[in-house]
């Protein structure tokens, strides 16, 4: 049996999205025989000594020291033959989180000697798509030229690491595999509703145009569901969305908390159009075939999958004249497929490619 360490794995995280994006990856997993030892994505935030300088990252002394006071985190990896690492939306720029799983991936192979991967991740140094030549950007050169084997999801985390002299292969999110293995049923009944689900990148100065444009669409006839949900550890943004929303538009909608994977599928499936910034649901809604304008996030990741499925470019919170935008794409997303069943096919094969460096 072939082992392996899968960190950050987003089973009991944020919301539903990355819950089915690591099942779907621990699924993949087994199917080409490995044990799989998950390090749970809470477990990286509660890590006890963050390098705090580019030299602790060569210190063996904070090495010994980091792996001592972290081993539900350095255990696995010690334990096991492969490092894979999940790198979702964490690596960007140089929070916390991210300075933790590029010095894990960075210490497990420079000096513990695994074969280390990160998969299924879009990378921004700078949180953003150009190119700069700054200490992120040197911090995470130096470390993804030791590693193994690199897949992103989007073309633009694969420009950027290119410009670094990255040799990256061009994949894309695990969700779509999950949805593709267990959706119950191929279609539901489309139902006069609009799903609108909150982004990391959400801004107070939009909700004055979101509310009007949600007043507009009750007025016309339809439901409104805000839809949230998680495994565990649901989303803080998410929840002060909710919040900001019920002061400035108490009633006429409804609040769905998804309380499993199949329903917060299904209610994307069933609605007529889903309007939201998170990466995970604008992918849910282009696999079920479910209108969808896209908002903006805290990367240029959605932009980047709005190109490549010929999608309009993902709106800003904050820009003049939101609720007009809001209106027009409304009247050009419904009743249309968001993406071709080429693009579809597309995204599964590529999803696939996290998993070809592996043996």
């Amino acid at each position: 049996m072939k082992n392996i360490a899968f960190l950050n794995d987003t089973s009991d995280w944020y919301h539903w999205g990355c819950t089915g994006t690591s099942a779907a990856i621990k699924e993949a997993l087994a199917a080409r025989g490995y044990n799989i030892t998950p390090v749970p994505i809470k477990s990286i935030y509660e890590i006890k000594s963050v390098p705090e300088t580019i030299a602790d990252f060569d210190n063996r002394e904070f090495f010994n020291r980091f792996f001592h006071e972290n081993l539900p985190v350095t255990a696995p990896i010690l334990q096991n033959d492969i490092v894979l690492i999940n790198g979702e939306g964490t690596l960007h720029g140089i929070s916390r989180v991210s300075t933790v799983l590029l010095y894990l991936a960075y210490a497990s192979k420079q000096i513990c000697g695994k074969r280390v991967q990160i998969i299924n991740h879009s990378c921004y140094p700078d949180d953003s798509k150009q190119h700069t030549q700054s200490t992120a950007s040197g911090l995470y050169q130096g470390v993804y030229k030791l590693l193994d084997f690199v897949a992103v999801r989007e073309h633009y985390s694969q420009g950027l690491l290119k410009e670094l002299g990255i040799e990256a292969t061009l994949s894309f999110d695990c969700l779509p595999l999950y949805i593709r293995n267990h959706l119950l049923t191929a279609s539901a009944e489309r139902k006069r509703t609009i799903v609108v689900a909150g982004s990391v990148a959400w801004k107070a100065k939009g909700l004055e145009a979101l509310v009007a444009y949600m007043r507009a669409m009750l007025a016309d006839g339809y439901d409104i569901k805000l839809l949230t949900g998680a495994k565990a550890n649901p989303a803080l943004d998410d929840k002060m969305f909710l919040q900001a929303l019920k002061q400035a538009l108490p009633e006429g909608w409804t609040h769905v908390d998804a309380p499993t994977m199949d329903a917060w599928l299904h209610t994307i499936q069933s609605a007529s159009l889903v309007v939201s910034g998170r990466f995970h649901y604008t992918i849910a809604a282009c696999m079920l075939g479910t209108p969808c304008i896209v908002l903006d996030s805290n990367t240029p990741k959605n932009r980047a999958i709005c190109e490549e499925a010929g999608l309009p470019e993902p709106l800003p919170y904050d820009i003049d004249g939101l609720e007009a935008a809001l209106h027009a794409r409304t009247r050009s997303a419904l009743g249309t497929s968001p993406i071709t069943s080429a693009v579809r096919e597309e995204w599964l094969a590529r999803a696939q490619k996290n998993f070809a460096g592996l043996l």
